[in-house]
């Protein structure tokens, strides 16, 4: 089972470094900056759990291969971008690809970051705050990076597929073996996700319009 952690963290790295990659490209950022927007977002939310749990210094720092992969990835995608030599038309023909990967992530890191949460301390609140600030924690980065609001605040039920994966792992912890609580709250974020992109469903969003702003009457 362990090897089956790895090989998904290992998944949920390099998926994480593509959606930083694409949001690098995006932006018009430089090779460096691409590279550090990929391990940003593939890494950032990994290190804030382990900083909340008391797990220093944060264990990426000492996981090359995990480092290798994410960059390996990243290489590769961007790779396929320069050959084909169409820039943004090409990044939305990937479109699909990327947000199936990010959804992967997402679902990785909220299983990883509240499994991880349980081995420490076996609170439920703690555990779903935990996983579902790994699974957002690097994009939040991501976004901030690129001066954009992130993702999480204002598109496609991002963060509440986090929520809802951590929940369903920490309510079925206790009751199923270990591969099917994985499989199916894995599988919740991930459906979660991709049917929100597919319909383009949306949180409520409250605007002010010009009259009522703060400050803009008397």
């Amino acid at each position: 089972m362990t090897q089956w952690i790895r090989i998904l963290e290992l998944i949920g790295g390099a998926a994480f470094a593509l959606s930083g990659a694409a949001a690098a490209m995006e932006h018009g950022l430089d090779i460096f900056g691409l590279l550090v927007l990929a391990l940003t977002t593939a890494a950032g939310g990994g290190v804030l759990r382990d900083l909340l749990l008391g797990q220093t210094p944060p264990a990426v720092f000492s996981d090359p291969l995990y480092i290798a992969v994410c960059i390996a990835a990243t290489v590769l995608f961007a790779a396929v971008i320069c050959i084909t030599k169409k820039g943004k038309r090409t990044l939305a023909r990937f479109e699909g690809f990327i947000n199936i990967a990010d959804a992967a992530g997402l679902g990785i890191f909220a299983v990883l970051g509240s499994k991880a949460s349980l081995s420490v301390r076996p609170d439920f609140i703690m555990a779903v705050f935990i996983g579902t600030l790994t699974a957002v924690g690097g994009g939040i980065m991501r976004d901030t990076a690129v001066a954009v609001p992130p993702l999480v605040f204002r598109k496609r039920i991002y963060a509440v597929a986090a929520i809802a994966g951590s929940a369903l792992y920490c309510a079925l912890y206790e009751i199923l073996p270990q591969w099917a609580v994985i499989v199916l709250s894995l599988s919740a974020v991930i459906t979660i996700r991709v049917l929100a992109s597919r319909f383009r469903w949306d949180l409520p969003v409250i605007r002010f319009d010009g009259k009522d702003k703060p400050g803009s009457g008397d």
